[in-house]
């Protein structure tokens, strides 16, 4: 009795093309994955006309403590005069129905301003923005040294390690951020 290739230990030029082994790549890419961790918040400018998201998204299967290049997105948003009460209101609404959906909200006005994509090495990658005169704003981006976890809840904060600071402009003529040249490190 002959046995198929893929049984015998030959392997074909073209495994995708033998349902077995398309089968067994695409069951390894789900359960493995291409995972890298990442973290996301938004702040809000003191009028909160504004705010800042900035994502941060590990290398690709590492922990997001180890040491590595970073890709960091950041996105400065122009908010309308009563988009903090609609976000509110929308929240409690959906908080009594207990059903979180994403949808438009009537009225909002939110709107990107801002938005490029940097590179920064570090371990546990944080950040925090200091928003100046006429919604200026800096960004200073932080880890706890070299492959260290940050601080947990009940921990103390540990010695933070300053790896980049980034400095915007807000022209309210054109409505839009630029970044000022020599801010970052």
């Amino acid at each position: 009795m002959m046995l198929p290739n893929r049984i015998r230990g030959v392997v074909s030029a073209a495994p995708w093309r033998d349902p077995l082994m398309a089968a067994l790549l695409f069951i390894s890419l789900i359960c493995c994955g291409c995972a890298a961790a990442y973290n996301s918040r938004h702040d809000l400018a003191p009028g909160e006309r504004h705010s800042v998201e900035c994502y941060i998204r590990g290398a690709y299967g590492y922990r997001y403590y180890s040491e590595t290049k970073k890709k960091v997105v950041v996105t400065i948003y122009a908010r309308g005069p009563n988009d903090t009460k609609l976000l509110k209101e929308d929240e409690e609404n959906q908080r009594k129905t207990g059903v979180w959906i994403s949808h438009p909200i009537p009225g909002l006005q939110i709107h990107p301003i801002f938005e490029k994509t940097y590179q920064i090495r570090g371990s546990s990658v944080s950040w925090r923005s200091s928003w100046g005169e006429s919604n200026d704003l800096a960004i200073v981006f932080y880890d706890y040294g070299v492959d260290e976890a940050g601080p947990t809840g009940s921990q103390s904060p540990a010695g933070q390690r300053l790896l980049r600071r980034l400095e915007y402009h807000f022209d309210p003529i054109r409505d839009n951020c630029v970044e000022v040249a020599g801010g970052g490190q």
